[in-house]
């Protein structure tokens, strides 16, 4: 779990409090210097896995691209996650001679190190540009593939990057340290079909090309002294001695191969991703292929210290012993969460679109999750007049969500399906409060796009009007009636339904691609403009208002919070606050990234989902709020109503500043750096400065700020 601490959080205020007065542009939109509390994340343990190796501590450590993370995982199958800020798409990892796991950081222009203790250290260099993949080599280094940047690197243990340019490598993509003491790589596209390369230690680049060789993905060093590669395009099995002599192996049972490594059985193994198997093959080509219910999509295979398999699946880690015995371990089964609601029990239940799953998290944070042979891609979730969680199944897979049906799932996780033909493609889902659910069935320009109601007896019934066309999100309002958003693909509407089935439409130029909607503690219906990028609200009587503020950036969400106010989700990986007035404050942090749906927790917090669970916490302690008026409070010229206030008397309450000699602070007047440069000085603590040379060249010794 992740959680913003108190440092952050007042470093935060005391920057706004910097920019303010210095007169700076905030760097989002939106109110400012305020920062809403402690954002605590329950992560997908498994999230997104892209690359696995054995660790140096006898066990398996795993990157979560989706999560941002890296994964450990015992033997048995316990599972720690580990996060940094500085972990951005972690890609593939590999055990490094000193001791530590190195990865490669896609998103992040990376390479990234962590401790068997989990402390991460990150190293940036300019030439390095989407890297993938990662080896340790018999140098002592770790070399790895820069993909964009059409070049191999190499890091030494303290961070020192070399980059190794030549006009045959070209998208290079996996690395392995090869039996004759160079570094071989697969150039997925160096001049079509591809071809298989080697650098030598000094940065020597050869490279090799044959009929066999068509657009090569992973590559691992043999038992057999030779190098194994698998082929993405002509689904064969390759193996290149080190002379360069090329052979290739075909097997029916071969599909889209990847993801090869060396077992401890003395064979290469390696993931069959179309075909849901894992596949072994001897040093003379004989294939084996083992398929199992626990092995979904696998895209890489690594040799354990336990003596197995393990292979990634995209949210699990499987292992498979020599025999082809497959174990999958789930983690804490959150994996990519969608729609969330507050239960009758007290918890928070959502969704898991592509984990066809249900979950449940606790205030304490403790994780469930309900599988069912009838959850197929569920979307939306809401709690139902009669004590359950209903939630719509939208069965992508099946094509034309022929599949579709609604699904209602007890606190203890016993799970229903209801299927009706008028159930075609449903996507929000509410209480109403006739003691009903209503839904809405949504897919572009098909005329079976309604209104849906059912009843806790599971009996539907369908409403269409030419303002149902396109309908997304639905809300119980204040006045008694349903309220959805409707997106034709070019207009936007909002649309009220009655109990009785009586619909009404609202246009106004301000509603742009409308897509989220709840009721709000003022009596009206607040709303998420998708491509307008603002915040409408319409009163029960049709009148619309439209917020528009630069921190409002392609609201996807949005949420009645137990504060009085609206919370919505930014497509811009934040989180925004919106007062019934239309004051907006904008909130971010690491967590925030992938936020996707948001609501009202029982605990009075906000909780949303992303890459995992997160949940913003209010602060009690925050700056907020000042103590009296000029003259009484730490400075003479601050007032009360000062939008500041607080974080400025919280500056002058810990001698952050002292403000001027006549008791003043100067709000508006501009801050210098060397200033700046006291302010966190003091914010520290004023720690020892031991420098005896300047670290800045106009900064001599003598200076009153030097320290």
């Amino acid at each position: 779990m992740a959680t913003m601490t108190g440092h952050r959080r007042w470093t935060a205020a005391l920057l706004a409090v910097l920019l303010a007065v210095a007169g700076l542009p905030a760097a989002r939109g939106g109110a400012v210097g305020e920062p809403v509390g402690t954002v605590t994340f329950t992560h997908a343990s498994i999230s997104g896995p892209q690359g696995l190796t054995a660790g140096p501590d006898g066990n398996v450590w795993f990157t979560n691209a989706g999560g941002d993370s890296i994964g450990r995982i015992t033997p048995s199958g316990d599972i720690t996650t580990f996060t940094d800020t500085t972990i951005n798409f972690p890609y593939r990892i590999t055990a490094g001679a000193d001791g530590n796991l190195w990865f490669t950081n896609r998103f992040g222009n990376s390479i990234g190190r962590i401790t068997p203790a989990g402390v991460v250290t990150n190293f940036t260099d300019a030439s390095i540009d989407n890297p993938r993949g990662i080896a340790a080599g018999a140098d002592g280094n770790v070399w790895f593939t820069n993909y964009s940047g059409e070049s191999i690197g190499r890091i030494t243990p303290e961070g020192v990057v070399t980059t190794f340019t030549h006009v045959s490598i070209g998208f290079p993509g996996e690395i392995t340290a090869g039996p004759d003491g160079n570094l071989w790589f697969t150039n997925k596209r160096s001049s079509l079909p591809g071809s298989i390369g080697r650098i030598t230690p000094a940065g020597v680049v050869t490279t090799f090309t044959d009929s066999a060789i068509n657009r090569p993905d992973s590559i691992a060093a043999g038992p057999d002294g030779n190098l194994w590669f698998t082929n993405d395009s002509n689904d064969l099995i390759g193996r290149i001695t080190p002379a360069g002599d090329v052979s290739s192996f075909a097997d029916a049972s071969i599909d889209h191969p990847t993801g090869i490594t060396a077992g401890p059985d003395g064979n290469l193994w390696f993931a069959n991703t179309y075909l849901d198997s894992i596949g072994r093959i001897t040093p003379a080509g004989a294939v084996s292929s083992f398929t199992d219910v626990g092995i979904y999509y696998p895209t890489a295979v690594a040799a354990g210290a336990d003596g197995n398999l393990w292979f990634i699946n995209p949210y699990s880690i499987g292992k498979i012993t020599p025999a082809g015995a497959v174990t999958t371990f789930v983690g804490n089964g959150i994996e990519d969460p969608l729609g969330i609601t507050t239960g009758p029990d007290g918890n928070l239940w959502f969704t898991q679109y592509y984990g066809n799953s249900i979950g449940r998290i606790t205030p304490g944070g403790a994780v469930t999750v309900f599988d069912d042979d009838t959850i197929s891609n569920p979307h939306g979730i809401a709690a139902g007049p009669d004590g359950n969680l209903w939630f719509t199944n939208r069965d992508e897979d099946d094509g034309a969500w022929a599949g579709a049906s609604l699904g209602r799932i007890t606190p203890a996780g016993v799970v229903t399906e209801f299927t009706d033909v008028g159930i075609t493609n449903p996507m929000g889902i509410t209480a109403g409060p006739d003691g009903n659910v209503w839904f809405t069935n949504f897919n572009f320009g098909d005329p079976t796009e309604s209104i849906g109601r059912i009843t806790p007896s599971g009996v539907v019934t369908t409403f269409s009007d030419v303002g149902t066309e396109g309908p997304m999100a639905i809300a119980a309002g204040p006045d008694g009636n349903l309220w959805f958003t409707a997106y034709d693909g070019v207009a936007g509407w909002i649309g009220r339904i009655t109990p009785d089935g009586d619909i009404s439409t609202y246009t106004d130029a301000s509603i742009n691609a409308p897509t989220a909607i709840a009721a709000g503690a003022d009596g009206n219906l607040w709303f998420t403009n998708f491509d307008g990028g603002s915040i409408g609200r319409i009163t029960p009587a049709g009148v619309v208002t439209d917020f528009d503020d630069v921190g409002i950036q392609r609201p996807t969400a949005i949420a009645a919070g137990a504060d009085g106010n609206l919370w919505f989700i930014n497509d811009a990986a934040s989180i925004g606050r919106i007062t019934p007035e239309g004051a907006v404050t904008i909130f971010t942090d690491a967590n925030t990234d992938d936020a996707m749906g948001i609501t009202a927790g029982p605990d009075g917090q906000m909780w949303f989902t992303g890459s995992g669970i997160g949940r913003i916490v209010a602060v009690e302690d925050e700056p907020s709020v000042c103590t009296g008026s000029p003259g009484i409070g730490p400075f003479t010229d601050v007032a009360a109503d000062h939008p500041f206030c607080g974080e400025i008397e919280w500056m002058g309450g810990t001698g952050v500043s002292g403000g001027y000699p006549d008791g003043s602070f100067k709000p508006s007047t501009a801050v210098s750096r060397q200033a700046m440069a006291s302010f966190l000085h003091k914010y520290e603590g004023q720690p020892e400065v031991t420098l005896t040379e300047p670290f800045f060249a106009d900064v001599a010794p003598s200076h009153p700020f030097f320290a």
